[in-house]
């Protein structure tokens, strides 16, 4: 990531999927707590599949390649890559370990990304971490639900774009010291995605239950979603993208890097949301503002009459000059902008007026252009050396964080977010007005200079 001032490139880092390899058992030789298969899995639940399910009703799968039957066995496979496998457990055993307190563990949620193939297999390629809880569980706020909606419009478009065929699979979260299981309100999440996708998995993270032959995860699905809460969760089977040592080792090797570090991560976005976003930015907008601000007291609705007979309480999303009547221009930005249509009035009467053959028009064009420019150009010189300065911290800090971005959650990717995107506003701004500063549009006809020759 560029140091310059001037690299515009977003300074947050992009969640990628890894591309899926083939299959191989999590087992390992003398496992004393295996994955369950198809074969080995004892299920005293009942284990019925959604009667007729019409496969024209899942999303984001290809229906002509896929081979499966209508009815689908909710403990048929997945294959949790390592990467998954990785943020899933290190994002996990950040807030609850062995050196943690038991009293002190807290849950943590995410949610899988991933494909199905032509045999009906879920491969799970991310486990994407959103949100940590308390001892016994988590709660969804706005911002969640943000980041959620961002995540997936991501994904569709990849989809889309790269005929990648991934999806929201499903999700996942910790039970630290309690096990493999769904509770009540697991079971209403599970439904959930399982509902609109039958394939949907809920994949449970127990650090307590890892060892040297045993992941610690366990996939889950429900027996029938058609009975609502009442469904009953049994295993899927579970295997992985490598052979279990394999894994293990990669996500061991993470953990012990990554975990001794974070307690310099969250001081550095503590001081990127405390430093940078509160205090410098903020200091910037106030003296030198060039970003809209929104203009307070009107909803914004979709009902065209209501905000005809209220429109001093409500805002219509469709009117022309939404923008304008939403934002408003800080003091400095109205000023700058003020100074630059005055300078280009005056630029085309200079470039409009009679010259003699003793003087060239565009000369004289020119010289005045490069006299409203310098002008104008001082009171650009201050916020400019701000921001500047401002980027060179940020992306500092962000070349500090990078390696450890993959087990951010959304509060804290949203820390980094915000100011890049206050930067970004505040650098295009900035952007257009120096372009402005160029006058391109205001030329000397071409009447004129044949008049001056």
């Amino acid at each position: 990531m560029s140091k310059k001032a001037t690299d515009k490139k977003s300074a947050v880092p992009k969640i990628n999927s890894e591309n899926e390899e083939a299959p191989k058992s999590t087992k390992g030789k003398g496992d004393s707590k295996k994955t369950p298969t198809t074969t080995e899995t004892k299920v005293t639940k009942k284990k019925s599949a959604i009667d007729k399910l019409d496969l024209a009703k899942i999303d984001d799968i290809d229906r002509t390649e896929i081979e499966v039957e209508k009815k689908i066995d909710p403990s048929s496979p997945c294959v949790l890559s390592t990467k998954a496998y990785r943020r899933m457990m290190v994002y996990g055993l950040r807030y609850a370990n062995f050196d943690i307190k038991p009293k002190n563990w807290r849950e943590v949620y995410g949610i899988l990304v991933g494909k199905v193939d032509k045999k009906g297999v879920c491969h799970i390629l991310d486990a994407i971490p959103m949100v940590v809880g308390d001892r016994a569980g988590v709660i969804f706020e706005t911002k969640q639900y943000v980041d959620m909606a961002q995540i997936d419009q991501s994904i569709f478009e990849r989809a889309v774009n790269d005929q990648t065929g991934q999806f929201i699979c499903g999700w996942w979260h910790t039970h630290p010291g309690f096990g493999f299981f769904f509770s009540e309100v697991d079971t209403i999440t599970q439904l959930g995605y399982q509902i609109p996708n039958p394939f949907a998995v809920g994949i449970v993270f127990d650090h307590t239950e890892k060892t040297e032959n045993f992941p610690g995860v366990e996939a889950l699905r429900l027996d029938d979603p058609t009975k609502g809460v009442l469904a009953e969760y049994i295993t899927s089977e579970l295997e992985f993208d490598k052979s279990f040592d394999e894994v293990k080792k990669e996500a061991d090797r993470s953990a012990e890097k990554i975990l001794p570090k974070f307690k310099e991560v969250k001081e550095a976005l503590d001081y990127i949301h405390e430093e940078l976003r509160k205090k410098k930015m903020a200091q910037l907008q106030r003296n030198y503002g060039l970003i809209l601000v929104p203009r307070s007291g009107k909803k914004v609705t979709e009902d065209e009459e209501l905000a005809e007979e209220e429109n001093d309480k409500f805002l219509y999303i469709w009117d022309p000059d939404f923008s304008s009547k939403k934002y408003r221009k800080p003091k400095f930005r109205e000023n700058l902008e003020g100074r630059v249509l005055k300078a280009a009035q005056r630029l085309e009467k200079i470039a409009q007026t009679k010259e003699t053959k003793k003087v060239d028009p565009t000369k004289k064009l020119e010289a005045a252009k490069k006299k409203y420019r310098q002008e104008i150009e001082k009171l650009l010189k201050k916020p400019k050396e701000w921001v500047d300065k401002l980027k060179i911290q940020f992306f500092n800090i962000i070349e500090q964080i990078d390696p450890f971005y993959d087990y951010l959650d959304t509060e804290e990717r949203k820390i980094i977010e915000y100011l890049d995107e206050r930067i970004n506003k505040y650098t295009i701004a900035l952007d257009s007005i120096e372009y402005q500063l160029q006058f391109k549009s205001i030329q000397v006809p071409q009447n004129k200079k044949e008049e001056s020759n």
